[in-house]
């Protein structure tokens, strides 16, 4: 899980802001970028981030510390696939989201008809 702080330190890594840029970069590159960001959102590398930051009321980590973090890199096929795996659940986890945004909507006008 990522943390509050860590997220809102990192406000540069806005899915939805960065999607739109991304579609503009061609092919195997755009592939690659959602891969990258799927990767930086992991688990292990947030929790290795915030191993090497610095600093209690903004952390923060120098480019030294980032350069040393390892991470594992498929070739561009594994890539693609782990890609869009995760961009499909993204992708289901925002139509559910709306769709309990829709029946809680649904639920409150029930209530208050109920109570007319």
């Amino acid at each position: 899980m990522i943390s509050n702080t860590f997220t809102s330190s990192i406000e540069i890594l806005d899915w939805y802001h960065l999607k739109e840029h991304l579609y503009n970069v061609g092919g195997s590159l755009r592939r690659l970028t959602k891969f990258i960001f799927q990767l930086l959102y992991s688990d292990d590398f947030v929790n290795d981030v915030l191993a090497r930051c610095t600093g209690t009321s903004y952390p923060a980590i120098d480019s030294t510390s980032l350069s040393e973090i390892q991470v594992n890199i498929p070739d561009i096929p594994e890539q693609t696939k782990i890609a869009n795996f995760l961009t499909s659940i993204d992708e289901k986890i925002t139509e559910a989201q709306t769709y309990l945004d829709t029946v809680k909507q649904y639920k409150q006008g029930l209530l208050q008809q109920m109570f007319v």
